[in-house]
């Protein structure tokens, strides 16, 4: 499943909170029947990759121990500059396709 230029396909799925129990069945169903047909691929979740990453540099426990005194706003632009897709997302998510996490 590459294109012209060998790039890889990728699927990202935005939802509501209250919708997050459907939504990973609903993809490891999928996951499943695409694995079965032989299709490599991994499921990768945005929000863990991120909390990975703040873990490895010693910034998730200090972000959650300033949280209740950060307000919603100012968390949420803290989240936002961490998250940065350009800088920080892509180059992560390059790095674990990269890897042996495609099944």
């Amino acid at each position: 499943m590459k294109g012209l230029a060998n790039e890889v396909p990728i699927f990202i799925h935005t939802y509501e909170p209250q919708e997050e129990d459907a939504v990973r069945r609903m993809v490891a169903n999928l996951a499943t029947r695409l694995k079965t047909t032989g299709i490599a691929l991994a499921v990768i979740d945005l929000f863990d990759l991120l909390l990975e990453q703040l873990e490895e540099e010693g910034r998730l426990h200090r972000i959650i121990d300033k949280e209740a005194s950060m307000g919603k706003q100012k968390l949420l632009e803290l989240l936002n500059n961490l998250s940065d897709p350009k800088t920080r997302l892509v180059p992560r998510l390059i790095q674990r396709i990269g890897g042996n996490e495609i099944q």
